[in-house]
């Protein structure tokens, strides 16, 4: 895979396509959300690290490549909402859809890793249930 940049990374998760969202804000968070947004994803906290000098042999970081993590969010369901059993399978659904999308996603320079975690949020004074993908490549 060709060397890409962090801004290149970041629009390319915010291009990926998961299914069975409503509304992608793409790169920028929203300013409010309302039902018939949801799912809605967008993304936050951006980061990378690189290293000047490389005096290591292996590894990509190693090699001056950079580290360049983004989070993937979706909001699903307004946490006034409860979190009842029926949307049990509907949030595991969501995670497994995150997990495939990003893992098959050519983003970086590396494949990229992938860690899927269920918290709440708050968006616009609204406290949402949101499934958060941390989206980690090689630059």
């Amino acid at each position: 895979m060709p060397t890409v940049d962090f801004i290149t990374f970041v629009e390319a998760c915010a291009n990926e396509a998961v299914p069975t969202v409503v509304h992608d804000f793409g790169m920028e968070p929203p300013g409010s959300l309302q039902t018939a947004h949801l799912p809605a994803k967008f993304l936050r906290i951006p980061r990378t690290t690189r290293e000047r000098f490389a005096f290591c042999v292996q590894g990509a970081n190693s090699h001056g490549v950079a580290a360049m993590t983004v989070e993937v969010v979706i909001a699903f369901m307004p946490v006034a909402g409860g979190l009842p059993e029926d949307n049990f399978t509907q949030t595991c659904e969501l995670v497994d859809h995150l997990t495939k999308t990003f893992t098959k996603a050519d983003v970086g320079s590396t494949w990229p890793t992938v860690s899927v975690r269920v918290a709440n949020m708050e968006v616009a004074g609204t406290a949402y249930w949101v499934a958060v993908a941390e989206v980690s490549a090689g630059g």
